[in-house]
């Protein structure tokens, strides 16, 4: 379920667009995945990954404007499912966390902060890795 926070809070769901960061990247686990259930080309090969498309508004290429929702929400990409954690790399095993300023961070603690990071860290390592490295 989306959060409802983000429906109360946040009117223009900036999240969802290229308005203050770069289209999601995707591994080819998730272009696997997203091609069972959609049947046209929703991602750029942009070296040195894929990212979602962002149609000409500025929104991913799943954003349903008149819902204010995503589309695939069940099955949208790691980097959709982290935020409003994003991971920044560096280089090879080289990275930081970061956490955007929105409406539902601003909602969590200090501890639920460090709970999510400690969970995404012990339950998606190998995703982050063949996100943002392969």
């Amino acid at each position: 379920m989306e959060k409802a926070i983000c429906f109360s809070e946040c009117s223009s769901r900036w999240c969802c667009s290229h308005q203050t960061f770069s289209a999601p990247p995707l591994c080819s686990r998730e272009i696997q995945r997203i091609e069972r259930t959609v049947s046209y080309r929703f991602f750029d090969r942009k070296p040195p990954y894929s990212t979602l498309k962002v149609k000409g508004d500025g929104y991913c290429i799943f954003f349903k404007k008149p819902e204010m929702r995503c589309g695939i929400y069940g099955i949208r990409p790691f980097d959709c499912r982290m935020f409003p954690f994003d991971f920044v790399t560096f280089g090879p095993a080289e990275g930081v966390w970061v956490m955007w300023d929105c409406p539902f961070s601003r909602s969590m603690s200090a501890s639920e902060i460090d709970a999510s990071l400690s969970y995404f860290e012990r339950h998606f390592a190998e995703q982050l890795y063949e996100t943002w490295y392969f």
